[in-house]
């Protein structure tokens, strides 16, 4: 196994809180140390739909991670915006962002990236999307 697994970053905080209770200042990594893991990293772990050799190198990874070896690749979290297809006059561009109004979603512009509305998903930003604005994949920081 010579590539790192991508992991969420709730998977990376919850097993670094494990780490820093504690659990891994043992010589070795025993069966109460392994039932004191997250649930969430113990799914990953021993996800159903993955086979018994995956299974272990997984494991393997989080025991080779104990030991200080860098296994993991946090993934970087993509959201998806609308923006406006043309520059304006100074450059710039919209960006859609999604404001209540009188109870109300209305989509209003604006200039500033990070105060645009950032979707989960392509498709739910398309749909706010109009002929003159495209739908962009941004990396969430």
């Amino acid at each position: 196994m010579s590539d790192k697994y991508v992991v969420s970053q709730e998977f990376m905080n919850e097993l670094e809180e494990w780490k820093k209770r504690g659990n891994t200042e043992v010589y070795f990594v025993g069966s109460y140390d392994l039932s004191m893991l997250p649930d969430y990293v113990k799914r990953w772990w021993n996800y159903p739909e993955i086979n018994n050799f995956e299974c272990n190198n997984r494991l393997i990874a989080i025991i080779r991670w104990v030991n200080g070896e860098d296994v993991f690749e946090v993934e970087k979290p993509k959201k998806w915006v609308v923006r406006s297809i043309g520059l304006t006059d100074d450059d710039e561009r919209y960006y859609v962002s999604i404001g209540k109004f009188m109870g109300l979603k209305r989509a209003l512009n604006t200039y500033i990236i990070n105060q645009a509305t950032r979707f989960d998903t392509k498709e739910e930003a398309q749909s706010w999307a109009n002929s003159h604005q495209e739908v962009v994949e941004v990396v969430d920081v």
